[in-house]
Protein backbone atom coordinates (compact mmCIF):
# COMPACT_ATOMS: atom_id res chain seq x y z
CA UNK A 1 0.00 0.00 0.00
CA UNK A 2 1.47 3.02 -0.87
CA UNK A 3 1.49 6.04 1.28
CA UNK A 4 -1.07 7.80 -0.63
CA UNK A 5 -3.30 5.02 0.19
CA UNK A 6 -2.87 4.59 3.10
CA UNK A 7 -3.32 9.02 4.35
CA UNK A 8 -7.07 7.89 2.43
CA UNK A 9 -8.07 5.37 4.10
CA UNK A 10 -7.12 7.15 7.42
CA UNK A 11 -9.57 10.14 6.42
CA UNK A 12 -11.85 7.46 5.80
CA UNK A 13 -11.65 6.41 8.98
CA UNK A 14 -12.08 9.82 10.73
CA UNK A 15 -15.01 10.77 8.51
CA UNK A 16 -16.76 7.42 9.44
CA UNK A 17 -16.47 8.39 13.24
CA UNK A 18 -17.67 11.55 13.10
CA UNK A 19 -20.64 10.44 10.76
CA UNK A 20 -21.48 7.80 13.54
CA UNK A 21 -21.07 10.70 16.80
CA UNK A 22 -23.13 13.14 15.30
CA UNK A 23 -26.24 10.90 14.11
CA UNK A 24 -28.21 10.01 10.73
CA UNK A 25 -29.59 13.83 10.84
CA UNK A 26 -25.73 15.63 12.08
CA UNK A 27 -27.49 16.73 15.00
CA UNK A 28 -25.51 15.26 17.78
CA UNK A 29 -27.86 13.59 20.92
CA UNK A 30 -30.54 15.51 19.93
CA UNK A 31 -33.34 13.06 19.48
CA UNK A 32 -37.02 14.15 17.59
CA UNK A 33 -39.89 13.03 19.42
CA UNK A 34 -43.03 11.09 18.19
CA UNK A 35 -44.65 14.32 17.46
CA UNK A 36 -41.94 15.81 15.47
CA UNK A 37 -40.91 17.97 18.48
CA UNK A 38 -37.51 17.99 19.47
CA UNK A 39 -37.23 16.21 22.87
CA UNK A 40 -35.48 18.33 25.77
CA UNK A 41 -31.82 17.33 25.60
CA UNK A 42 -30.42 15.29 28.76
CA UNK A 43 -28.87 17.57 30.76
CA UNK A 44 -32.09 20.07 30.41
CA UNK A 45 -34.26 16.67 31.97
CA UNK A 46 -31.89 16.33 34.53
CA UNK A 47 -31.46 19.90 35.59
CA UNK A 48 -33.40 21.90 38.17
CA UNK A 49 -37.04 21.93 37.87
CA UNK A 50 -38.60 25.20 35.93
CA UNK A 51 -39.69 28.30 37.83
CA UNK A 52 -43.30 27.43 37.24
CA UNK A 53 -43.25 24.04 37.63
CA UNK A 54 -42.51 24.54 41.52
CA UNK A 55 -44.85 22.40 43.47
CA UNK A 56 -47.11 24.63 45.97
CA UNK A 57 -46.55 24.28 49.49
CA UNK A 58 -49.18 22.32 51.10
CA UNK A 59 -51.29 23.59 53.42
CA UNK A 60 -49.92 22.75 56.58
CA UNK A 61 -46.55 24.40 55.66
CA UNK A 62 -48.68 27.75 55.20
CA UNK A 63 -48.36 30.71 57.92
CA UNK A 64 -51.65 30.12 60.06
CA UNK A 65 -52.06 32.99 62.78
CA UNK A 66 -49.71 32.47 65.74
CA UNK A 67 -51.49 31.61 69.01
CA UNK A 68 -51.81 34.75 71.70
CA UNK A 69 -48.96 35.21 73.94
CA UNK A 70 -48.51 33.51 76.92
CA UNK A 71 -48.48 36.62 79.13
CA UNK A 72 -51.54 38.42 77.33
CA UNK A 73 -54.86 36.82 77.93
CA UNK A 74 -57.84 37.99 75.65
CA UNK A 75 -59.61 41.02 76.51
CA UNK A 76 -62.78 40.59 78.83
CA UNK A 77 -65.59 42.85 78.85
CA UNK A 78 -65.55 45.35 81.34
CA UNK A 79 -67.40 44.41 84.48
CA UNK A 80 -70.58 46.83 85.08
CA UNK A 81 -71.99 48.21 88.33
CA UNK A 82 -74.65 47.34 90.12
CA UNK A 83 -78.23 48.25 88.25
CA UNK A 84 -79.44 51.42 89.57
CA UNK A 85 -82.85 50.48 92.08
CA UNK A 86 -85.60 51.49 90.47
CA UNK A 87 -87.49 51.94 94.06
CA UNK A 88 -90.14 54.15 94.93
CA UNK A 89 -89.86 58.19 94.61
CA UNK A 90 -87.44 60.28 96.91
CA UNK A 91 -86.32 56.97 98.14
CA UNK A 92 -89.38 56.30 100.61
CA UNK A 93 -90.47 53.16 101.52
CA UNK A 94 -93.88 53.76 100.77
CA UNK A 95 -93.72 55.91 97.71
CA UNK A 96 -94.68 58.89 99.46
CA UNK A 97 -92.75 62.09 98.74
CA UNK A 98 -91.10 63.66 101.20
CA UNK A 99 -91.94 66.74 103.41
CA UNK A 100 -90.76 69.60 101.87
CA UNK A 101 -87.75 71.37 103.81
CA UNK A 102 -86.95 74.89 104.54
CA UNK A 103 -84.43 77.19 102.57
CA UNK A 104 -82.05 77.75 105.62
CA UNK A 105 -83.14 74.75 107.65
CA UNK A 106 -80.74 72.37 105.92
CA UNK A 107 -82.84 69.69 105.97
CA UNK A 108 -85.07 70.63 108.51
CA UNK A 109 -89.10 69.88 107.87
CA UNK A 110 -90.26 72.56 106.27
CA UNK A 111 -91.86 75.72 107.65
CA UNK A 112 -95.40 76.49 108.18
CA UNK A 113 -96.34 79.45 105.59
CA UNK A 114 -96.86 83.41 106.80
CA UNK A 115 -100.72 83.42 106.97
CA UNK A 116 -102.30 86.20 107.18
CA UNK A 117 -103.16 84.93 110.69
CA UNK A 118 -99.93 85.84 111.93
CA UNK A 119 -99.04 88.64 110.01
CA UNK A 120 -98.96 92.67 110.59
CA UNK A 121 -99.12 95.17 107.39
CA UNK A 122 -98.17 98.10 107.37
CA UNK A 123 -98.25 100.88 104.19
CA UNK A 124 -95.61 103.59 105.11
CA UNK A 125 -95.23 106.43 102.47
CA UNK A 126 -91.37 107.55 101.83
CA UNK A 127 -90.29 111.04 101.47
CA UNK A 128 -88.42 110.22 98.84
CA UNK A 129 -91.33 109.83 96.75
CA UNK A 130 -90.35 113.04 94.69
CA UNK A 131 -87.52 111.74 93.44
CA UNK A 132 -86.96 109.55 90.36
CA UNK A 133 -86.70 105.89 90.83
CA UNK A 134 -87.04 106.02 94.25
CA UNK A 135 -89.78 103.77 95.88
CA UNK A 136 -92.64 105.81 97.02
CA UNK A 137 -93.79 103.43 100.03
CA UNK A 138 -92.83 100.77 101.76
CA UNK A 139 -94.68 97.62 102.90
CA UNK A 140 -93.74 95.53 105.79
CA UNK A 141 -95.20 92.08 107.13
CA UNK A 142 -93.94 91.36 110.34
CA UNK A 143 -94.41 88.04 112.04
CA UNK A 144 -96.64 87.77 115.27
CA UNK A 145 -96.33 84.60 115.67
CA UNK A 146 -94.71 82.65 118.42
CA UNK A 147 -92.66 80.25 115.67
CA UNK A 148 -90.98 81.23 112.68
CA UNK A 149 -92.91 81.15 109.18
CA UNK A 150 -91.75 80.84 105.46
CA UNK A 151 -92.69 84.10 102.99
CA UNK A 152 -92.07 82.42 99.69
CA UNK A 153 -93.33 85.26 96.63
CA UNK A 154 -94.52 88.81 96.79
CA UNK A 155 -97.46 89.89 98.25
CA UNK A 156 -100.44 90.51 96.26
CA UNK A 157 -101.54 94.17 96.50
CA UNK A 158 -104.36 96.24 94.92
CA UNK A 159 -105.50 99.60 95.31
CA UNK A 160 -108.42 100.72 93.95
CA UNK A 161 -111.27 103.27 94.45
CA UNK A 162 -114.74 101.22 95.68
CA UNK A 163 -116.30 99.55 92.45
CA UNK A 164 -113.95 102.16 89.88
CA UNK A 165 -110.52 101.90 88.79
CA UNK A 166 -107.67 100.00 90.46
CA UNK A 167 -104.32 99.50 90.29
CA UNK A 168 -102.62 96.45 90.84
CA UNK A 169 -98.86 95.43 92.18
CA UNK A 170 -96.37 93.21 89.80
CA UNK A 171 -92.89 92.39 91.14
CA UNK A 172 -90.09 94.32 89.60
CA UNK A 173 -87.84 91.55 88.46
CA UNK A 174 -88.43 87.43 88.02
CA UNK A 175 -86.11 86.49 90.75
CA UNK A 176 -87.26 84.03 93.42
CA UNK A 177 -88.25 85.04 96.85
CA UNK A 178 -87.55 82.56 99.89
CA UNK A 179 -87.44 84.70 103.18
CA UNK A 180 -88.03 83.20 107.20
CA UNK A 181 -89.65 84.91 109.27
CA UNK A 182 -88.35 84.90 113.18
CA UNK A 183 -90.74 86.10 115.62
CA UNK A 184 -91.10 89.99 115.84
CA UNK A 185 -89.00 90.24 112.35
CA UNK A 186 -90.28 91.79 109.06
CA UNK A 187 -90.01 91.73 105.46
CA UNK A 188 -90.01 94.90 103.81
CA UNK A 189 -90.63 95.49 100.46
CA UNK A 190 -90.25 98.83 98.28
CA UNK A 191 -92.79 99.60 96.29
CA UNK A 192 -92.64 102.32 92.91
CA UNK A 193 -95.31 104.01 91.62
CA UNK A 194 -95.93 107.52 90.27
CA UNK A 195 -97.37 108.98 93.35
CA UNK A 196 -98.80 112.47 91.47
CA UNK A 197 -100.65 113.32 88.82
CA UNK A 198 -97.94 113.49 85.35
CA UNK A 199 -99.65 116.38 83.10
CA UNK A 200 -102.69 116.18 85.05
CA UNK A 201 -103.31 112.38 84.78
CA UNK A 202 -103.64 110.24 87.42
CA UNK A 203 -104.77 106.63 87.68
CA UNK A 204 -107.02 106.80 90.60
CA UNK A 205 -108.32 110.19 91.27
CA UNK A 206 -106.00 111.99 93.37
CA UNK A 207 -108.54 113.91 95.77
CA UNK A 208 -110.06 110.47 96.89
CA UNK A 209 -108.58 108.04 99.70
CA UNK A 210 -108.34 104.68 98.15
CA UNK A 211 -108.90 101.16 99.74
CA UNK A 212 -105.25 99.21 99.82
CA UNK A 213 -105.85 95.38 100.09
CA UNK A 214 -102.97 92.70 100.75
CA UNK A 215 -102.82 89.35 100.42
CA UNK A 216 -99.27 87.01 101.85
CA UNK A 217 -98.12 84.92 99.06
CA UNK A 218 -99.53 81.73 100.42
CA UNK A 219 -102.98 82.60 101.45
CA UNK A 220 -105.38 80.04 103.11
CA UNK A 221 -108.36 79.64 101.63
CA UNK A 222 -110.12 81.68 104.22
CA UNK A 223 -107.59 84.22 104.01
CA UNK A 224 -109.53 87.30 102.62
CA UNK A 225 -106.56 89.78 103.25
CA UNK A 226 -106.11 92.66 105.06
CA UNK A 227 -107.15 96.43 104.40
CA UNK A 228 -104.54 99.31 105.09
CA UNK A 229 -103.98 102.31 105.84
CA UNK A 230 -100.91 104.41 104.91
CA UNK A 231 -99.24 106.46 107.38
CA UNK A 232 -96.01 108.80 106.86
CA UNK A 233 -93.18 108.08 108.68
CA UNK A 234 -94.25 109.28 112.26
CA UNK A 235 -97.47 107.44 111.80
CA UNK A 236 -99.84 109.41 111.02
CA UNK A 237 -102.64 108.74 108.27
CA UNK A 238 -102.08 109.88 105.09
CA UNK A 239 -104.30 110.00 101.36
CA UNK A 240 -102.29 106.91 99.46
CA UNK A 241 -102.28 108.19 95.55
CA UNK A 242 -100.95 106.07 92.81
CA UNK A 243 -100.98 107.59 89.31
CA UNK A 244 -99.39 104.50 87.46
CA UNK A 245 -98.58 100.87 88.10
CA UNK A 246 -96.98 99.64 91.33
CA UNK A 247 -93.94 97.80 90.78
CA UNK A 248 -92.35 95.61 94.01
CA UNK A 249 -89.09 95.65 94.36
CA UNK A 250 -86.62 93.23 96.33
CA UNK A 251 -87.53 92.66 99.70
CA UNK A 252 -85.24 92.67 102.78
CA UNK A 253 -85.92 91.08 106.68
CA UNK A 254 -85.52 93.37 109.32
Amino acid sequence: MTRRTAAACALALVLAATTAACGPDGRGDAQRAPDGRHAAPDARRSGGARPDSAPSASPSARHTPSASAPGRSAASPKPTGPARSTGPAEGRADGARPPRTSPHGHGAPRLADCGGDRLRWTLTRLHGAARRHAPAALLSAANTGGAPCAFDGYPSLEVYVGKGPSVSAAPASAGRVRLVLLHGRSAQFPLYYPAAPFHGYCALPAHVTPSVAVRPPHPSRTDAGALLTMTDAHGRRVRAVVCGDIRIGTPRVR
